[in-house]
């Protein structure tokens, strides 16, 4: 528009077809806007814009929805406890898994080859839909693609060789797919800790399993950041965001269906990827001492900190809520969804390098690299074993974290980053 500013439009259409499990979802515009703008004598820019976005329905839902919705395959649960209405033949009781897993593998069939129809037909079980305890996939007949509203404003001002700016970062997502239990209804609340408990509206379908587009999530970030380009032998980069991420569905496996199929918008919690503080910096120094053996080094050094990551805390079993309906609650009873911290990370890593010519052309040269990473070797977990059993919330630790026990302990570390280590190499140029 003028020399000091610049404005960008921009607006696209995307269509993603699928198999008619999940209709095509034909209305998606996403408009841009950006702009640039440099006022005065051109150390400070002033930086901003907004699209709207959208996502790619994942290929699990259609792939799943369809070929389990109990049309081509048909899954029963058959539990432990059995299940009335379908005899072992051999006992004369009702069904196991116990009865059809030790059969099986007295047989030589489980771990030698694919369980057949005729395997199943001596447990009087034979293939096809009607079975009591069914368990079907589907997809909702308004399933549309996720989309996100994002946003950016940022300042960046010029101070001698080094760029200083503050921004602003805006993710709202809507439409997200999660998986939604849709044969349940409330019958009451589970005494002494006053759980809801669940019957089946279908008495013979166990679970009627449902992708919806209904999750939602929001993302805010203040970054700040020093910058300085490569300039007498020395440059560096220095950030540090402070952000929130919040998110009522991260994937689709079972960790993260929600507690109460029924309410699922109390599933609204902090993000798996939640970080509130990272902190990076990173540089280049070359060395310009005067004895030839210390000229022309390089010295690289990145550290890198970050806060906690949140994660689900389970109870690892599956509790009877009502009747002989069973539904795994997952998580303490009024326990909320990723109110887990998990550990902490800090890393300092380094390089060393050197160009040594070999000709009278600098372009031909051996170099020497050396690398280590974790310097002081610190330990950084990765992951927390998150089952504590059905216990009550005034039973666990405030704050829920992890601790350094057996890995088998409830809420201990179960592994960790890589310890410090070292690489050292050559690499001719020519």
């Amino acid at each position: 528009m003028r020399n000091d500013l610049t404005l960008n439009f921009g607006l696209r259409y995307e269509v993603e077809f699928h198999n008619p499990v999940v209709p095509p979802d034909r209305n998606n515009i996403g408009p841009r806007f950006g702009f640039a703008w440099s006022p005065g004598k051109a150390r400070t820019v002033l930086r901003g814009g907004y699209g709207l976005y959208y996502g790619q329905i994942s290929t699990q839902v259609a792939g799943v929805a369809d070929p389990l919705s109990g049309k081509y395959i048909n899954q029963i649960f058959i539990p432990l406890t059995g299940v009335p209405g379908i005899n072992n033949p051999a006992t004369g009781r009702p069904l196991t898994s116990a009865d059809m897993y030790q059969t099986l593998f007295r047989q030589g069939v489980i771990g030698t080859r694919s369980i057949t129809e005729a395997d199943l037909l001596q447990f009087g079980l034979r293939p096809g839909p009607g079975y009591p305890l069914s368990v079907i996939f589907g997809a909702a007949p308004d399933h549309v693609n996720p989309w996100a509203h994002q946003a950016s404003f940022e300042i960046e001002r010029a101070i001698g060789s080094y760029a200083v700016s503050a921004a602003y970062n805006f993710n709202r997502g809507a439409h997200i797919s999660r998986v939604i239990g849709k044969n349940v209804r409330y019958t009451g609340q589970r005494l002494p800790d006053g759980r809801p408990t669940f019957a089946r509206i279908e008495p013979l379908i166990l679970q009627r399993n449902i992708f919806e587009s209904s999750a939602n999530s929001f993302y805010h970030a203040a970054v700040f950041q020093v910058t300085r380009r490569f300039t007498r032998g020395f440059s560096l980069n220095a950030h540090y965001t402070f952000s929130k991420a919040i998110d009522e569905s991260t994937d689709f496996n079972s960790d993260y269906s929600p507690n109460d199929q029924l309410n699922a918008r109390a599933e609204r919690s902090l993000s798996s990827f939640h970080q509130k503080h990272r902190f990076v910096l990173s540089g280049v120094y070359e060395s310009r001492a005067r004895p030839y053996l210390l000229k022309s080094w390089n010295f690289a050094p990145i550290a890198s900190v970050s806060s906690w990551r949140p994660f689900n805390v389970l109870t690892g079993v599956d509790l009877p809520t009502g009747g002989d309906t069973y539904v795994n609650t997952k998580r303490p009873a009024h326990l909320g969804r990723n109110a887990g911290q998990g550990p902490d990370f800090a890393t300092f890593d380094f390089r060393l390098s050197r160009r040594f010519p070999f000709s009278a052309k600098e372009s031909r040269n051996i170099e020497f690299i050396g690398e280590v990473f974790n310097l002081f070797n610190r330990t950084n977990f990765r992951t927390v074993n998150n089952t504590v059993g059905d216990v009550r919330i005034a039973d666990l630790p405030n704050p829920i974290e992890g601790n350094r026990r057996s890995a088998t302990s409830p809420l201990a570390f179960t592994s960790a980053q890589n310890p410090r280590q070292f690489q050292f190499g050559l690499k001719i140029n020519f």
